[in-house]
């Protein structure tokens, strides 16, 4: 077919090392298929020096990596924009001759069009009179932007006694379907009249954020009030002033980490500190007796002395070698209390000692119940020798797909002493974020990527010791 004729002329067209390694069976037809869609040629042997032998890398991974920006026609922001709006303005289109993608050439144009576009969108809101509107570049507003404003409620319009009755006769004859069109239109009106909507009042003093979905669609989200307005808004009575007024409060430091994602780390951390317990009986047993004495004073929590323990598995276990010894339970009820412990007992001071052992190692608190610096369970830690790396290890799942792909390019950068100029490093941050992380979690544990991107004796246990500072 002519289709055919042109895939193959564009394979012809290959640097000839694309070529060679093709011949050499070192990369497959389909991988060398999308060097097709290549601009620079010296990016594009980067990249196959990457693959050339490998089957971990997908025609997908292949592709990102050849086209950085990795705009499609199934980008939200061309869809928001739409292709017509995009030629129109003088933009070209490459089409992937071995796939359906059509990757926009001029990502510039794009971006100003997109731009252009949700800013008109922000400015026709700003006319109906928001006191402020910002164009929001991700795909939905995060709760730690909106958490710090005053959410308010829309109110209700209200109708006078008479356009009341009107709507309830009306609402009877929509539901035995009797309207005419007049009736139809009018029962419309007194509908969108009685409708929740933020009122004038609320509109002048509030304001929020226009973005794009996943799905290329314009959104909003309004009706928030600044702190900085807060004063202003209680004025208009758009909201209530609390007593002794307002105090305005420093800005927080937005974290690079989740709430959920310190919550594991703290799990592994106490993991590893009862992991290291398990082979420190001294320690245990004068834990146990201080924790139980008067010297250690009232109301504390530095164990969990009962049937239950803390929480030590992390929502995402994956890379968690947890010892088999912190996670026994009692499954079954003990019939005869008085046999068992006489069986108990029989078995010697030595497997009383380690049933001690392991089930007051098994209580130990996070931080002992106090903050996060609390220094007993650093002292606690340090003296049993405990390690986090030990006894988890980094992955996709439990960490690098959890962290920003601009956290992940600097870990790189930190780990490697790589600099900007590092053809490697420009390769790896032209991938998507998945396939960053994927990266990351080879690089930690994989000697044949530690291999590919030469990892020093030195780099090595640097990412053996590596750990998150959230922990």
């Amino acid at each position: 077919t002519e289709a055919h004729v042109y895939r193959r002329l564009a394979l012809a067209n290959l640097p000839e090392p694309v070529l060679d390694a093709l011949h050499e069976g070192a990369i497959t037809l389909g991988i060398a298929s999308c060097f097709t869609i290549a601009n620079d040629e010296e990016l594009a042997l980067a990249v196959l020096g990457r693959v050339k032998g490998s089957s971990y890398y997908s025609e997908y991974q292949v592709k990102s990596m050849l086209q950085p920006e990795g705009m499609t026609s199934d980008d939200r922001r061309v869809r928001f924009v739409g292709l017509d709006a995009y030629r129109e303005a003088g933009g070209a289109v490459k089409r992937d001759l071995f796939g359906k993608e059509e990757y926009i050439e001029d990502m510039g144009l794009m971006m100003r069009l997109f731009d252009a576009k949700l800013e008109a969108a922000a400015e026709a809101l700003r006319a109906e009179g928001w006191k402020w509107v910002e164009v929001y570049a991700e795909t939905y507003v995060s709760y730690n932007v909106t958490d710090p404003m005053i959410r308010l409620r829309k109110e209700g319009g209200e109708l006078s006694g008479a356009e009341a009755e009107e709507y309830d006769s009306l609402a009877e004859l929509a539901e035995d379907d009797a309207m005419d069109e007049a009736q139809a239109a009018r029962f419309e009106e007194l509908t969108q009249k009685q409708a929740e909507r933020y009122t004038p009042e609320q509109i002048a003093e509030s304001g929020g954020w226009v973005y794009v979905s996943h799905q290329g669609a314009l959104q909003t989200s309004l009706g928030y009030v600044r702190k900085e307005d807060a004063a202003t808004a209680a004025e208009a009575g758009v909201i209530a002033a609390p007593e002794g007024g307002f105090v305005e409060a420093a800005p927080a430091e937005k974290s690079a980490y989740s709430a959920k994602l310190v919550e594991d780390m703290k799990a592994v951390r106490l993991a590893a500190a009862q992991t290291a317990l398990l082979s420190k009986p001294g320690l245990v047993l004068d834990l146990l007796a201080f924790a139980l004495s008067p010297e250690a004073g009232a109301y504390h929590s530095i164990m969990d002395i009962r049937t239950g323990a803390p929480t030590i598995v992390p929502s995402q276990d994956e890379g968690l070698a947890l010892d088999e010894r912190l996670t026994q339970r009692a499954t079954t009820r003990c019939i005869d209390h008085a046999e068992a412990f006489a069986a108990f007992r029989a078995k010697g001071q030595k497997h009383r000692n380690a049933a001690l052992t392991e089930a007051v190692a098994r209580t130990l608190n996070y931080a002992c119940g106090g903050n996060d610096s609390a220094p007993l369970f650093s002292s606690l830690e340090a003296e049993a020798g405990a390690s986090i790396r030990s006894i988890w290890t980094p992955t996709v799942a439990n960490f690098f797909g959890r962290v920003s792909a601009a956290y992940l390019d600097d870990l790189v950068t930190e780990m490697l002493d790589r600099d900007e100029t590092d053809t490697q490093l420009r390769v790896f941050r032209s991938l998507k974020k998945g396939a960053k992380a994927a990266e990351l979690e080879n690089l930690f544990s994989d000697p044949e990527t530690q291999a590919h991107w030469k990892v020093t004796p030195a780099q090595k246990a640097r990412l053996d010791a590596w750990l998150p500072d959230c922990a």
